[in-house]
């Protein structure tokens, strides 16, 4: 194995080894610390966890001086956690919004305006092992089987993670084949949810000696998450059909299966090369968002973990990932070159039923007090459809790095990389259907009896265009969605000890980033079938001059491109003093930013090429932190915490355009923010037996101006200083025992496994601005506690244990949801009992 360059080497790390702490979240694992001249156990201490977040190889967590929070193999295991819903309270800076199906915008320290959005930038990167797999508000969510570690690491992360680690970088980090080891396990989990259905939980993994240098690890995976969410029988909203044959309990059960593949071959003492492959598929044929007793349904008594839907939702996620890893040591340094394809290929349908409803009500306003021939969004006033859409995407990265070791020098170390990133997303349409709308309508007389009015405003306006009456269509709207990214970076860091324990970092990334977005949208009726919903090709080039869509052509319009491209730096400095061998004060400044891109908004908004707002500039963040690692009494307790001051200016926030007839959405810059907190954590060993530990996060984040949305415009929206930002609670604790009993049970150690959250309440939207068709005002979503217990054996060769999760039936509401005009929220799960048990194979 390659020699790894340490964080400070003004202290052997063996020295440090048996005293350092777990991290805030994972439940650390004590072990006795042994004299050296009579192996009399003198007292427990807490184990060792290591990181790689820095990419300067593996470093202990207390000689980081960087926020980070790490939940190690043992306790992904033991607490179950298979998915971001599982574990996000236990991590103090990190939450998320979620748009069901799949819709998750992940967030870090409050960096956060929206909980959904259309295109926007991340704040926050995820990474599967070495590559990003970030998306906008739609992040795939890697199954956490096998996993060696989550990091969660908080604040700015562009000096080595670039643009989408703005505010944080959450990284998945899988298990490595072993050479010279045969081992393998399988292991099953049975659980029955209250109120809801069984689910099932079956892994394995197989670990190959091939010879002496190569190892092969398959890993495979098939679940059942228990559906809990009932769609109720009820009729429209205005009574005219009702869902009885879509009417379901249990309707939001999820099939997730897939595998891993990874051969590790050791070219020499000094060289390793990693191949993996990973596949992961989610199934879905209910979207598992709930509906509250309001608006449409008031009084319908809608109640906890229920919904009302029209049409069948469905949910296929499927993506894969292959990776190639190089790493050598070179003697005096250690250098990594990591290359990887990511391909992803999701659909969902949803119910638009009240989606559409809103329409028809702006548009039955409109008729009854401005114009009474309005009928683009007359349906015949209770209309039923649904929105299909597709998000598909590719992602190639390579990155080279060479960090140095003592080898080297004794007094300093660097980390120097190169990083080069292509993402394109090929045209992924979003369609809406209406039921209904063109029924006994004709190429001839669009306005026969039982025509839908919003078919016949459509078909008349073809006919205006090309000379052609719209032919019969169900299809509404047609919004097809192309971008490219491009962008390449150099980074790097130098760490001087200018004495034994007082070092200080300099760091920087410089990057050049290009992005291009074609828009195309429609609602023109064409015969079904047509891709495009915007005439045929040559249609398309007579009613354009040059790619720009003439006067008058504001429903149906061809291909809107916008394009940037941005370079720009941005720094880090560190200063890291140790003032004993286990306690470390550290500051640091550094700073984070975000690409501006093109909104190719459709023609005639503020959002359109030639529009005000055609484009958007990069925001930037200044992060101040004062942070300390401490490990005390002898190595049973650790005390970490971390005190943040942020600026985030220029801030990206996607809003509607101020032509309510328009409904299209863009990005532009808002003044700036202000973000306060604390990240603290802490581990016990409290005795022999029973350990402790727990997570504090405290954030007050809000607009540090005022400002004005649209200002000169009917639209007009102040906001004012003070405002909160959306989705962070202000206050998020956790609080995990593990007890250890003595003696044995069935020839194995038992145990008792107890985690309490809290999640204070947060906000929806940053005061009512959405990335919404129909804008509604701020919603609070309440604060909530969550139980989960359990009773385990650990043994040799196998493990169980039995659980308890949502011990007290906690209804938890992540996220208020407005884009379908009905306000939906994304909830956990109720109470869950379940069993597993794991056999070891050596």
């Amino acid at each position: 194995m390659a020699n790894e360059p340490q964080s400070r080497q003004r202290f052997p790390l063996g020295t440090l080894g048996a005293t350092v702490s777990a991290v805030c979240a994972g439940l650390p694992t004590a072990h006795a610390q042994v004299d050296g001249d009579d192996d009399t156990v003198q007292f427990n201490v807490l184990e060792e966890v290591i990181v790689t977040g820095t990419k300067r190889g593996e470093l202990s967590l207390q000689d980081v001086p960087v926020s980070i929070t790490a939940l190690g193999e043992e306790t992904i295991r033991t607490q179950g956690f298979k998915q971001l819903d599982d574990y996000f309270s236990q991590i103090p800076s990190l939450t998320f919004g979620r748009v069901e199906p799949g819709g998750t915008n992940v967030i870090m320290r409050g960096c956060a305006i929206s909980g959904f959005a259309f295109g926007d930038n991340p704040t926050t990167g995820v990474y599967l092992d070495e590559q990003p797999i970030t998306s906008a508000g739609f992040n795939p969510d890697p199954r956490l089987v096998d996993i060696e570690r989550v990091e969660a690491l908080a604040g700015p992360q562009g000096t080595t993670f670039g643009d989408a680690s703005q505010c944080g970088t959450l990284r998945i980090i899988t298990n490595k084949p072993k050479v010279g080891e045969n081992e393998a396990w399988v292991d099953i989990t049975g659980t029955k949810v209250d109120g809801g259905e069984a689910g099932y939980d079956a892994n394995a993994m197989m670990n190959f000696g091939i010879g002496d240098n190569m190892a092969l690890r398959l890993v495979g995976f098939s679940a059942h998450e228990a559906g809990y969410v009932d769609n109720v029988l009820s009729d429209s909203p205005r009574g005219t059909f009702d869902n009885a044959h879509v009417a379901d309990k249990d309707v939001n059960g999820v099939d997730i299966y897939g595998a891993r593949a990874a051969l590790r071959w050791e070219l020499g003492e000094a060289w390793t090369l990693d191949f993996q492959g990973i596949y992961q598929k989610t199934e879905q044929d209910g979207i598992g968002d709930a509906d509250l007793d309001e608006k449409y349904w008031e009084g319908r008594g809608i109640g906890k973990w229920e919904q009302v839907r029209f049409n069948p939702e469905t949910f296929d996620d499927e993506w894969s990932q292959l990776a190639l890893t190089l790493e050598g040591d070179l003697g005096w340094g250690v250098l990594t070159a990591t290359g990887s394809h990511f391909e992803r290929d999701a659909h969902h349908t949803v119910d638009a039923t009240t989606y559409l409803q809103g329409f028809q009500e702006i548009n039955d306003y409109l008729r009854a007090y401005y114009n009474p021939y309005a009928t683009i969004y007359d349906w015949g006033g209770d209309p039923n459809g649904f929105i299909s859409e597709r998000n598909d995407g590719k992602r190639d990265t390579l990155e080279i790095r060479l960090a140095t070791t003592d080898e080297l020098s004794g007094r300093w170390s660097a980390l120097v990389g190169g990083f080069y990133n292509k993402t394109k997303q090929p045209r992924s349409p979003a369609i809406t259907t209406v039921y209904g709308q063109g029924d006994n309508c004709n190429d001839y007389y669009a306005a026969a009896p039982g025509c839908s009015g919003a078919f016949t405003y459509l078909s008349y306006l073809q006919y205006y265009y090309f000379g052609t009456l719209g032919q019969p269509s169900d299809n509404w709207w047609t919004g097809i969605y192309e971008n490219e990214l491009t962008s390449a970076a150099i980074f790097g860091e130098f760490l001087f000890n200018i004495t034994d324990n007082f070092s200080v970092t300099v760091g920087g990334r410089w990057y050049d980033i290009d992005t291009e977005r074609t828009l195309v949208q429609g609602a023109l009726i064409d015969p079904p079938g047509r891709a495009v919903n915007c005439g045929t090709e040559d249609d398309r080039l007579a009613w354009q001059d040059g790619g720009v869509p003439q006067d008058g052509f504001d429903l149906c319009f061809a291909d809107i491109y916008a394009d940037s491209s941005e370079s720009g730096f941005v720094p880090k400095l560190n200063a890291t003093w140790f003032w004993s061998d286990e306690n470390m004060v550290y500051a640091t400044y550094s700073e984070g930013f975000r690409r501006g891109g093109g909104n190719g908004g459709r023609r005639g908004s503020v959002f359109a090429a030639t529009g005000e707002f055609g484009s958007y500039e990069s925001d930037s963040l200044e992060n101040f932190e004062i942070g300390s690692k401490n490990t005390l009494l002898g190595g049973r307790l650790t005390l970490n915490a971390t005190f943040y001051h942020m600026i985030w200016d220029d801030i990206q926030i996607q809003a509607e355009d101020p032509d309510p007839t328009l409904f299209t959405v863009g990005i532009i810059n808002f003044p700036q923010a202000e973000i306060n907190g604390i990240e603290a954590d802490f581990s016990w060993a409290v005795t022999d037996q029973f350990t402790l530990s727990g997570t504090l996060g405290y954030n007050d984040s809000e607009l540090s101006e005022d400002a004005i949305l649209w200002e000169g415009s009917e639209e007009e929206q102040p906001i004012s200083k003070g405002t909160r930002l959306p989705l962070m609670p202000e206050w998020k604790y956790s609080l995990t025992g593990r007890f250890n009993f003595d003696g044995s049970l069935w020839g194995a150690s038992p145990y008792l496994l107890g985690t309490w959250s809290y999640n204070g309440s947060s906000l929806n939207s940053l005061d009512g601005i959405q990335s919404s068709a129909v804008q509604t005002g701020v919603r609070e979503t309440p604060s909530y506690d969550l139980l989960n217990v359990s009773f385990g054996l650990e043994a040799d060769g196998w493990a169980a244990s039995l659980f308890l999760n949502n011990a007290f039936n906690e209804y938890a509401q992540l996220f208020y949801s407005e884009r379908y005009t009905q306000t939906r929220a994304t909830v956990l799960a109720p109470r869950t009992f379940g069993i597993n048990f794991r056999k070891y194979f050596n």
